[in-house]
């Protein structure tokens, strides 16, 4: 099967469940939710907005996740960097995990259909 985690900010976990459920009923995907605690500014911070690279990096190693797709609001304005100035590329480096982003929906669903291609490649 496929394998895909979805990171992102504890307070929208239950909404992004409900996206991995649905996932998960494609014939071939393992779709996983991986809620993120801020150690950065603390665990009453819950918006994936205020994710830094470093604590998306030390979830994604302890949860061993190979695929990883990350919440695009957790970037500045070009998408390029976290506000502890990581860059996808650093994310990726340092958590050994492939990564990407997405911010809507539409996007989850256009990456999705790219991994079930390449997986019938």
């Amino acid at each position: 099967p496929t394998g895909l985690t979805l990171a992102c900010g504890t307070l929208i976990e239950p909404v992004l469940q409900r996206v991995v459920d649905r996932l998960n009923r494609i014939d071939g995907m393992s779709a996983r939710l991986l809620p993120i605690v801020n150690q950065f500014f603390g665990e009453m911070v819950t918006v994936s907005g205020l994710l830094m690279g470093q604590d998306v990096v030390a979830a994604i190693k302890a949860a061993g996740a190979q695929r990883v797709l990350l919440p695009r609001v957790m970037f500045d304005h070009t998408g390029t960097r976290t506000l502890d100035e990581y860059t996808l590329e650093r994310i990726a480096a340092e958590s050994g995990a492939s990564v990407a982003i997405a911010g809507e929906p539409d996007e989850v669903a256009r990456y999705v259909r790219a991994l079930a291609k390449s997986s019938e490649a």
